[in-house]
């Protein structure tokens, strides 16, 4: 399982889908888990991506 809480949602982006991001790195069967409060877009690609990789995606936002 990998645990992410970051800025603002374009180091989301990176951190998970960059090139040396979180879902190019993880061995498949992966759980991933976006703790930043951002876009329910973004957690969408996410989740779409991660699965094209056989990982599974969460997205569980953090509030102030």
């Amino acid at each position: 399982m990998v645990f992410a809480i970051v800025g603002l949602p374009p180091d989301v982006e990176q951190g998970f889908l960059g090139d040396q991001g979180i879902l190019a790195g993880a061995a498949e069967g992966t759980v991933v888990v976006d703790m930043t409060t951002s876009s329910p877009q973004l957690a969408r690609k996410i989740s779409e991506q991660a699965a094209g990789r056989n990982l599974d995606a969460l997205d569980a936002p953090v509030s102030r």
